[in-house]
Parts: structure tokens; sequence; C-alpha cells
């Protein structure tokens, strides 16, 4: 097992490819971590306006911008309200459409049925400076030996550790955790890799399931970058992702049915 300060330490001197451009091994980690929101929902309340709900991944995917979260996080929201805030918290839009598995019988057969897509695409062009949101996910990681992975590297919005402030000062304090995790192991259900946390978590998991994971790994001796998952399940130590294979063959679905 390697050690915790040795996970990331061979990249500090070196560039990662991720897409189509290189970001410094010491500042991945941060790069990485952008890629993830807030799953908000907007309430028809002159008070509270906003609720947070866990984590999403914004990807753009095929020209289309899309948020990806578990469905079992929109339990009892009304998924017209879903919205995605703006990096200052000064505005939120909604979506223009959503795509998700209908029926609890599916979820409980896998993971892999507990998705929900919302799609963003409209709302993106008239709100431009929501694009930098979006990861661009063009490609697949390829297969490699386990020994070719440098890490993962998750991240998402814990529950407890958001500021509700709205009734004295109309404000919300977003706090974004980005953690870095090994594979584990392969659980029964073929569409999730468990991953394990480098160190332990100091604080409540719930919130981080919507996140995305990314993988790092050597490919033909330089090291690239990407997108490997969705959070689904975490606990303190370990955490279950929807393999990224689902996520393109979930998009797929849902531009099929869309266009």
């Amino acid at each position: 097992m390697r050690r915790p300060y040795d996970i990331m330490r061979g990249l500090l001197e070196h560039s990662v490819k991720v897409d189509h451009i290189f970001i410094p091994g010491n500042s991945l980690e941060s790069y990485l971590g952008k890629f993830v929101t807030n799953l908000g929902v907007w309430y028809n309340d002159d008070v509270f306006k906003l609720g947070l709900v866990g984590s999403a991944t914004p990807v753009l995917y095929k020209d289309r911008y899309f948020l990806l979260c578990s469905k079992h996080q929109l339990k009892g929201v009304n998924t017209e309200d879903v919205c995605l805030l703006y990096p200052d918290g000064s505005n939120v839009v909604t979506s223009s459409g959503v795509r998700h598995f209908n029926t609890s019988e599916e979820t409980m057969t896998s993971d892999a049925y507990d998705l929900a897509a919302f799609e963003f695409t409209a709302p993106v062009l008239e709100h431009p400076i929501l694009k930098h949101l979006f990861f661009r996910f063009n490609s697949l990681p390829p297969d490699t030996m386990t020994d070719e992975i440098i890490a993962f590297v998750t991240a998402g919005f814990p529950c407890d550790d958001q500021r509700y402030e709205l009734e004295e000062r109309n404000h919300i304090g977003l706090v974004k955790r980005i953690l870095t995790a090994l594979p584990d192991h392969q659980p029964h259900d073929e569409s999730l890799l468990q991953l394990k946390y480098v160190r332990p978590l100091d604080f409540n998991p719930d919130g981080l399931s919507g996140g995305p994971a990314f993988v790092v790994q050597k490919v033909d001796n330089d090291f690239q970058a990407f997108l490997a998952g969705m959070m689904v399940r975490s606990g303190k130590s370990h955490c279950h992702i929807l393999k990224v294979g689902f996520l393109k063959s979930f998009l797929d679905s849902f531009l099929a049915t869309h266009d």
C-alpha cells in the first residue's frame, strides 16, 4: 500500500493532460475539483429560497450541457425546480429538461439506474458565465493495470459543511471537499467501483453523492486525467462510484430520445 503522502507526490514536477490542455501537477486537484456543483432546488419562498440536496457533476457532452446526479437525491423534489448556481451565488437558473430511470425496481437491481440528467444547454447559452463549470467529457479512460493508476480525485459538498444564513443575512456559505482515493474493490454490481480514501474522512460524508470522480493514470509514459464516474455512496473510509461508461450510455440514451 502506498503511503498517503506519496500518492500525488510523483506528479508535482510533471504536467497532466486533461482533455486537450496540460495542468501542472501541483494544481491538478484544485483544477479537477472545479467540476462539481451543488445540486440546488429553488423554492417559492420569500426567505428560504434555495435548498441544497447534495452534489452534482456538470459535463459538456457532444456540445450539450448536462448536470448529472443520483436519482435518490431527488426524493421529494419537483424536478422542474432543480437549479444551477452562478459561481458567486448571485443567481440561479433552472434546467430545460430531465431524464431518469423511472422504476424503483430497476434502481434496486443496480445503481446504474439510480441516475438522473438535467439538460442546461439553453440556460447556459443564455448565461455564458456558467460554461466554465462544465467538464468537457470527450473520452473514456483507457483500460490499464492497477499499478498504472496514480489516484482518483473526487469532489463534493457535504451537507453539514454548508452554512444556511438566509433569514439573517440572505447568504449561503458553500464548502467544497476535494478528496484523494485509490481503487479498492470491484463490487458484485459491475456498474460500480469501490474506492478507498487515502485518509479517512473526519466529517459527515452525507451530500457527497452526485459529485464527480476523476482518475489520474499513466498512458504511454505520460500522465492523463479522465472522468472516471460519479459518486453514488460514501462512508468515512470508502466510497462507491458509478463507472463512467454507464454515464456515457445514459447520456447517449438521453440524446437519442430528445433529438
